[in-house]
Order: structure tokens, then sequence, then C-alpha cells
């Protein structure tokens, strides 16, 4: 009677993993190796001809639909815009600086902060200009 090799040759020694158990080599191979089995032809013709699926991150349209709002021009807006922006930079700007997160020179120059800024220190000094020649 011929006797056969039963022992699987993840039981033999090996080089790459001299030290791990009998046993255990077999089933890091199964679990962890991708490679383990080969594939048919039709497998392979199946992985070459369908496109990988993509996952489509909700974030990321959000972040694109934010990046591509067209930004309003001051001279494009009404008087009332103009007003509630200034007083909205007019908030930040205190906020922040009262905060004390950032410099100072990045707090006046973010967005359009320069111009509502702007706006307001002329329209204060048109009011004591004319408030001084009354």
């Amino acid at each position: 009677m011929a006797t056969t090799n039963t022992v699987p040759v993840t039981y033999g020694a090996s080089v790459d993993q001299p030290f791990r158990p009998i046993g255990v080599r077999d089933q890091y191979d199964e679990l962890y190796r991708p490679n383990n089995k080969r594939l048919t032809d039709e497998e392979i013709r199946n992985l070459i001809n369908t496109p990988p699926e993509t996952k489509k991150d909700e974030r990321l349209d959000e972040y694109n639909e934010l990046a591509n709002v067209p930004k309003t021009r001051v001279y494009q807006l009404t008087v009332i815009e103009i007003l509630q922006n200034m007083s909205k930079t007019i908030r930040n700007i205190i906020d922040e600086l009262v905060n004390g997160e950032k410099p100072v020179r990045q707090i006046f120059t973010e967005e359009d902060r320069l111009i509502y800024l702007g706006i307001v220190i002329f329209s204060v000094t048109l009011i004591i200009i004319l408030i001084r020649s009354v």
C-alpha cells in the first residue's frame, strides 16, 4: 500500500514563518492572503470587464456645492443687503477680536470685510463731518 502525503505543505518547516505553530499558518493563509485561490479564466475576464464600484461621498458633493456658489459683488447688492452684510461683518469682527484666536491682520482681511469696514469708516466720517458743520 502506497502512502500518500496527507500533511499539508503549510505544516512543513518554513523559512518565512519558522516560529508560527502548526495549524496557524494555514489559517493565516486562508484568512489574510487574498491571492490564496487560483482564479479561472472566466473570473479573470469578469474582473477585467466590470468597472470597480465607487462609493460616492456625500460630503464631497456638499463641499463642491459650497465652492461653486457664485459670489455676489457689492455693486450687485441692494442697500438693505449691504447694510445687513455690514452688520454681520461688524459682529463677526467684534466676536473674533474678543475671542483672540486669530491674528488681527487675518481678522480684518478675511472675505469681504475690508469693503464693508471701509463703508463703515466712510459713513462714520461723513456723519462726523455733518455734525461738526452744523
